[in-house]
């Protein structure tokens, strides 16, 4: 739902004038007849009679009209339907009774068919003014004035039925429903330009101010989109024709205006009505003010958790069990002595931090006056006030990440790993990167630190250490996997594809592998077969026996290697060394820390100290929340 409105602030406190007002008010929720809706806020009733159609067939007319100076009007006999004030004040005073209305601008009376009137203006000028009839249809003329709309004839209903005036005020992107039952209805544009659409399919037409049209059932009603510029938006008033209802003796029963004089010499009184709509986080006053505020701010009412205030001139606090809940889902305070009120929150529902006021629909008010940043004020003859919030949620807090690891405290708390170390285990992987490759950040066992993904004889730890990629067995593209350039000869760099890689001779088998495979260090083809040592080592071929090679005839058994040593990428206890490179240092393939100097093997062999000496290693510090 699209809600009309007007630009405001963020601010805490609204304060609302509410003048001349006698009668009861109409609220779009409250007062239409059966099976009618004014379901958008900016509609309202703004004037209302029971009377029967005044023959079978009847058509709506629109006439604009000028009332005279004050003693110029002679009175006359009027149809059906409505007189409606425009720029300025009009008269309306009933022959026959005596009772005299004044109609402030954009108000409405009702008339009676047949009712002797007379209608001045309330000023020394004449007045401008608007007919909205239901007409016999074979009325002959308009009855003076420039007629605007002759409408096709139908069929009258029957009975004595509840007539309608409805007035609509939209701001630029607002937008209103308007749905009037299976009797035809008569919109005009007062001011600004409409775009109406019919929810049957019918074309949508577009009414510049003093313009009318006919349409039948539910009536989308918006601003064009070339037209959403302006700042004043568009108003207008529709004519409805509602149910029947119970017939009074006597003939037809109007509803006095809000401006009619009180017979009773009740004293005046108006209505606040506000409704409440719930905003995403970071909402703005300009993206409800600039754009359909539907996608930020939903489209139903909230109604729950509010603690709305309407304080009285009198100081007295009118809470909501002091309001009525209207079916729009907007708080009405009704039946209020007039003076200066004030609408605030003492306390946001929980999860918001600010929110936003626009006026929905002032009654005969044209326009909003804004006093300073923090006040609004209803001026003119405005006796009933409704206005729209918006209720922005607060940002949601950033989620704290102490140590750095990638989890946010909250999730160490969760898992049980340590929101302070961003390597609870002390594998070598950060406590995030484990739990994203589904390790245990927990425990250095089995966890994803000693998994080998890509294969290279690099166990995800080494590769985190070594900056290579553990998904990638070859990171660098030189086409030696990172596990031979780490494990070959000094001088292999698996980041770095122009760095020399597979031992002295390249046939990549390290120098510690050819010690046990017997081969040469310094001849990549030690049996000189075509063949690298390397290649045959790796297909099971003997690198020293020249009529064994991976070409041999077919059926020709390949000659066993040369050695039963392990297999060079072998790593038995994860330390980074191969067996075959430990059995050639002379530590423990069993062992990850041989001489217990708490470094690894791997890592004092590849740094240059000895890994059988536990006074010889380098100093390790492992990151904390502090370093990192």
């Amino acid at each position: 739902m699209t809600r009309a409105r007007r630009a405001a602030a963020l601010i805490p406190i609204v304060v609302l004038a509410l003048v001349v007002a006698a009668g009861p008010r109409y609220s779009a929720s409250a007062q239409r007849g059966a099976g009618q809706r004014f379901d958008r806020p900016g509609l309202g009733v703004i004037a209302q009679g029971v009377a029967p159609m005044p023959s079978d067939e009847v058509a709506w007319r629109v006439v604009e009209d000028t009332a005279p100076p004050p003693g110029e009007d002679e009175g006359a006999e009027r149809a059906l339907g409505f007189a409606v004030a425009d720029g300025a004040s009009l008269l309306v005073t009933d022959e026959a009774s005596g009772v005299r209305s004044l109609l402030g601008p954009a108000e409405a009376a009702f008339t009676a068919d047949g009712a002797a009137q007379r209608r001045e203006s309330a000023g020394d000028e004449a007045a401008p003014y608007y007919r909205v009839e239901l007409v016999r249809a074979d009325a002959a003329d308009g009855g003076g004035g420039t007629p605007i709309l002759a409408g096709d004839p139908f069929d009258a209903p029957r009975g004595e039925l509840d007539l309608d005036l409805v007035r609509g005020h939209l701001l630029p992107h607002g937008e209103a429903t308007l749905a009037a039952g299976d009797a035809p209805v008569v919109v005009l544009a007062t001011r600004g330009e409409l775009e109406i659409t019919p929810a049957d399919g019918a074309d949508t037409r577009t009414l510049a101010a003093g313009e009318a049209a006919e349409f039948a059932g539910d009536l989308e009603i918006q601003v064009p989109r070339d037209a959403r510029d302006a700042d004043e938006g568009a108003s207008f008033v529709a004519g409805v024709i509602g149910d029947a209802v119970r017939a009074e003796t006597g003939g037809a029963t109007a509803v006095a205006t809000r401006r009619a004089a009180s017979p009773s010499g009740a004293a005046p009184t108006g209505s606040v009505s506000a409704v409440v709509y719930g905003c995403e986080p970071g909402t703005t006053v300009e993206d409800v003010e600039a754009s359909s505020p539907d996608a930020r701010c939903g489209q139903e009412a909230v109604t729950a958790g509010l603690t709305l205030r309407l304080t009285a001139p009198d100081g007295t606090a009118l809470g909501l069990d002091e309001a009525t809940l209207a079916e729009d889902g907007s708080w009405v305070w009704d039946e209020l002595p007039l003076g200066d009120y004030a609408l605030d929150q003492p306390v946001l529902p929980e999860g918001f931090a600010a929110w936003v006021v626009f006026d929905l629909f002032g009654g005969g008010t044209e326009g909003v006056a804004v006093l300073g940043d923090r006040a609004v004020t209803l001026a003119g003859d405005q006796t009933d006030a409704a206005l729209l919030i918006f209720n922005i949620a607060a940002e949601e807090p950033a989620a704290t990440d102490s140590d750095g690891d990638g989890l946010t405290d909250d999730e160490e708390t969760t898992l049980g790993t340590d929101p302070a170390s961003p390597d609870t285990d002390r594998d070598r992987l950060l406590d995030g990167q484990e739990v994203a490759e589904g390790g245990d950040p927990r425990t250095a066992e089995g966890g994803a630190g000693s998994a080998d993904h890509d294969g290279d004889g690099l166990s995800n730890a080494r590769e985190a250490e070594l900056g290579t990629d553990p998904d990638s067995a070859d990171t660098d593209g030189d086409g030696f996997s990172d596990g031979d350039e780490v494990l070959s000869s000094p001088g292999g760099d698996p980041l770095d594809p122009t760095s020399p890689s597979g031992g002295a001779d390249g046939d990549r088998l390290s120098d510690a592998d050819e010690a046990i495979y017997g081969t040469d260090r310094t001849n990549p083809d030690t049996d000189g077969d075509g063949w690298t040592d390397g290649e045959e080592v790796y297909v099971g071929t003997d690198p020293l026996d020249v009529l064994s090679r991976p070409d041999a005839a077919a059926g020709e058994a390949p000659a066993p290697p040369a050695t039963t040593a392990p297999a060079p990428a072998a790593d038995g206890d994860m330390d980074g060394l191969t067996d075959a490179e430990e059995a050639s240092l002379g530590t423990d393939p069993g062992d990850p820390d041989t001489d217990d100097d708490t470094v690894d093997d791997g890592r004092e062999a590849i740094d240059g100290y000895d890994p059988l000496d536990p006074s010889s290693h380098p100093l390790i510090l492992l990151p904390d929340a502090d370093t990192l």
